[in-house]
């Protein structure tokens, strides 16, 4: 029996058809597994990632991919990196584009690279995290085994940096600018930390600062900045300067001005800025000192201490005339007694450089201050030492105008009047047990 030729033709098609291909290859089953949970990076290099199949698989298998930071302080800011992943699967010889959410493993392939750039901002910066999520969209046509564990990644910023001494940031002012010159990366464990660091000091705090600081005409040249509110180290100044001028370096706890501590459960509680004036006492203390210590009018650095006849100190020789000369001669020779309670604070009690700049805080703190006489406390008369010296007492309008400024509730409840009742009735600063009963009485 003869085939027709047309028969014969679609016999040969059928046949074609219907048969494998010698280099076909059909599979959909594989194991899948990523190489390690930590990677890091340098500002401005690219992670990479690498994943592995058991089998090559016939098909092209999407991989879904996330970038988290939920969990995270130092978390990377978006401006940090391109979105855009990318993969290769020839050992990283070329490089495809995927999307800000998926590459692709390619079929007929073991070993894909996963690629993330990362951006040189040229800022100072944290060194920045985030957890990379992967999931395999396998759907119903694959039967993928394994799993990929999330990535903790770490991109390393590549700014030079100085050492922080305290806290956790320096800015170094210029014409009313705070410019990030250093910070340290290692005691950022918060999101208000994180924030000054991203997005720098809010402008209240600046203002503050900038406001204060420019009344005695000599100002701050670094800015310190701390924040953690169970340290107890709340501002301090020193000149750094080494050629005989001022070049004042502060450093503020900016955590009190946000947070204050509930007076029922004693735990801390966000407040409104400088809601309860103790930022603002800080502040004003810190300004003191350098008010007390610059050296263009308060101290000499030139005259050594066998050449001094007045008051030396670490910061020098007092001037003739200086505010820490006089409250030196008024309250610190043998000869004075002072009643009780002789400083205005604890702390005050540290040393002359301590009390004077409590002093002058604790009198700018006061709607007013009594006068004081030889029966008035310690305390009250050197409030009127700074209130009757042109050089000090000339701050307090435009410091009060400028900030709030309040006593610390942890300081004393005797509060400036000292010698006085609740109601205002005088009591001798000799007599101890009336003012202890005044203070409980409050």
């Amino acid at each position: 029996m003869r085939l027709k030729l047309t028969t014969l033709v679609s016999l040969l098609a059928l046949m074609l058809s219907t048969s494998c291909k010698k280099d076909e290859y059909v599979n959909l089953k594989a194991t899948i597994a990523g190489e390690s949970s930590l990677i890091g990076t340098v500002e401005g290099s690219p992670f990479i990632y690498n994943l592995s199949l058991s089998k090559e698989l016939s098909e092209d298998l999407p991989i879904k991919l996330v970038i988290d930071t939920t969990e995270t302080v130092k978390y990377i800011n978006k401006d940090d990196y391109n979105p855009i992943f990318e993969y290769s699967s020839d050992s990283g010889k070329t490089w495809r584009k995927g999307t800000a959410s998926s590459v692709t493993f390619p079929k007929n392939t073991k070993d894909l690279k996963i690629r993330l750039n990362t951006l040189d901002d040229k800022k100072l910066e944290v060194h920045e995290e985030f957890k990379l999520n992967f999931t395999v969209d396998a759907g119903d046509k694959f039967s993928i085994s394994g799993s990929i564990d999330p990535v903790e990644c770490i991109v390393e910023d590549n700014e030079n940096n100085i050492s922080v001494t305290y806290g956790i940031a320096i800015y170094a002012l210029d014409n009313n600018n705070f410019n990030l010159i250093a910070l340290n990366r290692e005691k950022i464990s918060d999101n208000d930390q994180k924030s000054i660091i991203d997005n720098g000091l809010k402008q209240e705090v600046k203002d503050d600062i900038l406001e204060v600081t420019s009344f005695g005409d000599i100002g701050i040249k670094y800015l310190e900045v701390m924040f953690d509110f169970s340290a107890d180290l709340q501002g301090f100044v020193r000149n750094v300067s080494k050629s005989g001028e001022d070049q004042w370096y502060m450093g503020l706890e900016l955590s009190r001005a946000y947070y204050t501590v509930d007076p029922v459960t004693k735990m801390k509680i966000r407040q409104k800025y400088n809601e309860n004036g103790f930022f603002g006492y800080v502040l004003t203390h810190e300004f003191g000192h350098i008010m007390t210590l610059n050296q263009a009018r308060e101290m000499d650095i030139l005259t050594g201490p066998d050449d001094c006849s007045r008051l030396y100190i670490r910061e020098g020789c007092a001037r003739e005339a200086s505010a820490l000369d006089g409250f030196n001669t008024a309250f610190y020779d043998e000869s004075v007694t002072l009643n009780e309670p002789s400083h205005v604070t604890a702390y005050a009690r540290t040393n002359i450089v301590e009390d004077i700049a409590e002093s002058f805080a604790y009198y700018n703190s006061q709607e007013d201050t009594p006068i004081s006489s030889t029966d008035s406390s310690g305390a009250l008369r050197k409030m009127n030492f700074v209130a009757n010296l042109i050089s000090l007492n000339k701050f307090r309008t435009p410091i009060r105008e400028a900030i709030n400024v309040k006593l610390p509730s942890s300081y004393s409840d005797i509060r400036a009047h000292f010698n006085r009742t609740k109601d205002g009735k005088r009591i001798s600063c000799i007599d101890h047990g009336k003012i202890a009963q005044a203070v409980k009485d409050r």
